[in-house]
């Protein structure tokens, strides 16, 4: 990180929320007074790169999370669509895809 500059960045004061994410943690996290609250130092204590924290500040949601939106169908929808393959081909009917 040679020659980065990183600028300091609000205090989030929203309640906390129990995530398997630890970008959003290290944002979560509280700073002793006196000491900045820039991405470097969120990087540096919470081993998350810094990039990463910055995506999630600005509010870019993890990888994870992004292909959910992107689905055609709904899990519902899904589920269903599985069982009545799993049917068909049971009943030895070829299934075309």
């Amino acid at each position: 990180m040679h020659g980065a500059v990183y600028r300091d960045f609000p205090s989030t004061d929203a309640p906390t929320m129990v995530t398997k994410d630890r970008a959003r943690q290290a944002l979560a996290q509280r700073f002793p007074p006196g000491v900045r609250r820039t991405y470097a130092a969120l990087s540096e204590q919470s081993g998350v790169a810094a990039t990463t924290i910055f995506h999630r500040a600005k509010g870019r949601p993890p990888p994870e999370e992004n292909p959910q939106g992107q689905q055609y169908l709904t899990v519902a929808e899904e589920q269903a669509l599985v069982t009545f393959l799993l049917l068909v081909s049971n009943f030895g009917q070829p299934v075309r895809i």
